[in-house]
């Protein structure tokens, strides 16, 4: 069955969604823990990984065609000669984000785009609770630009599938943490990476609920 989406009063179908729960479950790993997978983490080892893993699957799994056809009919960004890495260059610009988190948006978006399937809500669950636990008051190592672009790449407030992950308090508390980041009030000061106040709160109060 062809995937659709709604965009702009329209139904966008797509004819390469083919992805099994096996293949979603990977990719997901892949974008919420890119650096076991390659390194450097940039777009272009991004692109070599997902070009093998294509390959591996004998091109059954298209997430490369359709990363391509959503970014050209939903978003906009045609397909030209410098391909998928130039759309995923032009959107960032548009958007004012890194390549890496671009991707890592367009490809969770691909794998939930007919349907979220359990072992992939309670993978990506899990990193974003991951991301609020390190959220600490003495600073955390990982507490950085880092942490802000793996929140930017995985909380999607915007899409009912990922509402779906959490219940009512959790989610006040995860709209209220995304309005602060996409703010930029996420430190104290940028010199020694201490979490500002309102973080700090908003992560004793999901503490508090997960504890309960």
């Amino acid at each position: 069955m062809n995937a659709q989406i709604k965009t702009l009063g329209a139904i966008w179908t797509d004819p390469f969604i083919s992805m099994t729960k096996d293949d979603k479950i990977l990719l997901l790993h892949f974008v919420t823990r890119t650096g076991v997978y390659i390194y450097p983490v940039d777009i272009n080892n991004i692109q070599s990984f997902i070009t093998g893993y294509e390959a591996g699957r004998k091109n059954k799994c298209h997430f490369y065609e359709s990363s391509k056809d959503l970014l050209s009919t939903k978003y906009k960004i045609k397909y030209l000669s410098d391909g998928l890495l130039g759309q995923i260059q032009r959107l960032s610009e548009k958007q004012s984000t890194s390549n890496i988190v671009t991707f890592k948006k367009i490809a969770i978006e691909i794998i939930t785009l007919d349907g979220l399937e359990v072992e992939v809500g309670k993978v990506l669950k899990s990193q974003i609770i991951d991301l609020v636990s390190k959220i600490e008051k003495t600073g955390h190592p990982w507490y950085n630009e880092t942490w802000k672009d793996g929140w930017l790449s995985l909380v999607s407030v915007n899409n009912q599938w990922f509402r779906q992950l959490w219940n009512k308090k959790e989610w006040t508390i995860i709209k209220s943490l995304d309005k602060e980041v996409l703010a930029g009030n996420i430190f104290k000061n940028h010199q020694d990476k201490i979490p500002s106040d309102n973080l700090l709160y908003l992560r004793d109060k999901f503490e508090q609920i997960n504890c309960t």
